[in-house]
């Protein structure tokens, strides 16, 4: 790239696959922290001496959004909308227009999973051996927090 405000055409040099690293991690961000708003307005519980908030979580499936995604009215919704205003992002730029090999459509994923296949192992030293399954699109990053934590 010669023109240095060509950032379309800087990304261009990157693979595809990293470019829209970029796109879903974005996405990821605005999902969690959407979901994380409404967990944290529920009640409060003690676990083993721990303060948890925990609450329903009116709908099973949350936006990930992207330029067919519809909002609603509902609490996750509004948040997610805030956000996007916030970081001055509109749900149509994910269209890309510069870069159209990048747009995402959005899609829905889940708000709550539950590991299947949980195995702990015993604690050797400062390590022990943790095995689960999650379902597609799911990250261990928040299981292990929690189970650590």
């Amino acid at each position: 790239v010669t023109e240095p405000n060509d950032f379309a055409g800087a990304l261009r040099n990157l693979h595809k696959k990293v470019r829209m690293l970029y796109v879903h991690s974005y996405q990821s961000l605005l999902f969690n922290k959407a979901l994380s708003s409404i967990i944290k307005s529920r009640f409060k519980l003690k676990v083993a001496g721990e303060s948890l908030r925990v609450g329903p979580i009116s709908q099973e499936e949350l936006a990930l959004p992207g330029y067919k995604t519809e909002l609603s009215s509902s609490a996750y919704d509004k948040k997610l909308a805030s956000l996007l205003k916030k970081d001055g992002v509109k749900l149509e730029d994910f269209k890309m227009p510069r870069t159209p090999e990048l747009a995402s459509a959005g899609s829905v994923r889940a708000a709550l999973i539950i590991p299947s296949k949980l195995k702990v192992g015993k604690l050797v030293g400062d390590k022990v051996e943790v095995s689960f399954d999650l379902p597609k699109g799911a990250y261990a990053t928040m299981l292990i927090k929690i189970l650590f934590s």
